[in-house]
């Protein structure tokens, strides 16, 4: 870490009044109090800023203890703290200031945090909380007792608490531990994204021709309500008027049995959601899942059939510069083909249907079509939702490397000869 530490003491600059900079820098002031600074350090201008920006978050990922304990903020600071004090003392950087920063930092004691927030879309039917490894489900007003019992300090604050101002029943928890309150918050919502994302996947019943008419919608960062969109003709002759109804109109009863429902993989989803070390295939799968959750919430129609498109891309698209060229589309088509088909004739179904699906999605791209048909999205979302299954379930798809894929596709290919 010296030579990373180094540089960024290099890029810094100091000065006793305020700077003169380039656009794009970045000043930190003088502060006042006990220790106050005697200078402001800064950045010269936006290259500078950039760079030391990159330098700060390579350090920060490089070690994963600091990484899944602390902001990359709170690593910033601590780093600009001992430049500070190196430019003060006029010293150089050491191998030993890292070190020693760093055992610091671990120092202190790991806290593990349930991090609240609301689900709507759904009632939670259940006696007791549902536990599913670190997520937990509530129902706000069955749950309240045991709430107030296990988190007593959120209770006997005067201003409102947070579980006596919802306006949904339904409640979902995260547990993170870390040694910062604002990692661990972070972490928390990265985690929340997925999750919605995941509950959508499996329980969100959209109808793309209608505008966005949900049916049933599960949120967490947004949520369509119901409401009736109106509007008003006036002509010279007569006057009229047109209302439709969007969102989401019915509340999913939610269960446990739902939640780990065998029929929608729903179990072997959420160990994959839950695991820390995931495989470069359950990765693919978990993206792929996202994007089809992310789809299904999207009431412009383009927009859902290229999310649509980017969930079968993030399964079989395996180039690794993720550019895709004409060789890397009829790559693309020829493992659909293979791992959804049972034979000759399913396998040419599947690959002329890719092909024009494929077509479809370059003229979006492009802007020269954007007419989908309601069949169109159905076929993209079927393909995307038959892939995810697929390598949910199959075995070998679910132990295979990516960088055996091509020999598994050609064995599958000559199978038959």
């Amino acid at each position: 870490m010296k030579t990373e530490l180094q540089k960024i003491r290099n890029l810094i600059k100091t000065s006793e009044n305020w700077p003169e900079v380039e656009s794009g820098a970045v000043i930190r002031g003088r502060m006042d109090g006990p220790n106050p600074d005697k200078f402001y350090i800064y950045s010269y201008n936006r290259k500078h800023t950039i760079e030391i920006d990159t330098i700060i978050e390579k350090i920060w990922k490089k070690h994963p203890d600091i990484f899944n304990n602390f902001s990359k903020k709170s690593i910033e600071k601590e780093i600009m703290h001992l430049i500070r004090k190196k430019i003060e003392c006029n010293e150089e950087i050491s191998q030993k200031d890292w070190s020693n920063l760093r055992e610091n930092l671990l120092k202190k004691k790991s806290v593990k945090h349930e991090i609240f927030r609301e689900l709507k879309g759904c009632v939670l039917n259940s006696v007791k909380p549902i536990e599913i490894n670190d997520i937990v489900f509530y129902n706000l007003k069955r749950h309240y007792s045991f709430l107030k019992k296990n988190n007593k300090e959120a209770f006997t604050h005067k201003y409102p608490s947070f579980f006596d101002i919802k306006t949904t029943n339904t409640i979902i928890s995260i547990i993170i531990t870390a040694k910062e309150y604002d990692r661990a918050y972070e972490i928390a919502d990265e985690k929340f994204k997925r999750t919605e994302n995941v509950l959508r996947y499996l329980f969100t019943q959209t109808s793309h021709e209608k505008s966005g008419f949900i049916k049933h919608d599960l949120g967490i960062f947004q949520f369509r309500d119901f409401e009736l969109l109106e509007s008003i003709s006036i002509s010279e002759n007569r006057i009229g008027g047109i209302s439709k109804t969007t969102g989401t109109y019915q509340i999913l009863k939610l269960n446990k049995n739902l939640l780990n429902s065998k029929k929608n993989n729903s179990k072997t989803i959420w160990e994959i959601l839950n695991k820390h070390n995931l495989t470069k295939i359950e990765k693919r799968v978990l993206n792929s899942i996202e994007w089809i959750g992310k789809a299904k919430y999207e009431h412009e129609i383009d927009k859902a059939f290229i999310q649509y498109f980017f969930a079968i891309e993030s399964l079989i698209n395996f180039n690794p510069q993720g550019i895709i060229s004409p060789s890397v589309t009829n790559q693309m088509r020829e493992y659909i083909s293979f791992i959804l088909g049972k034979n000759k004739i399913e396998r040419l179904e599947i690959d002329r249907l890719f092909t024009k699906l494929y077509g479809i999605r370059s003229s979006i791209v492009h802007g020269s079509k954007n007419n989908i048909s309601k069949y169109n999205i159905e076929d993209t979302k079927s393909l995307a939702e038959r892939l995810v299954i697929k390598f949910l379930t199959d075995t070998t798809l679910k132990k295979i490397d990516e960088k055996d894929f091509s020999e598994f596709i050609k064995n599958e290919k000559y199978a038959s000869c």
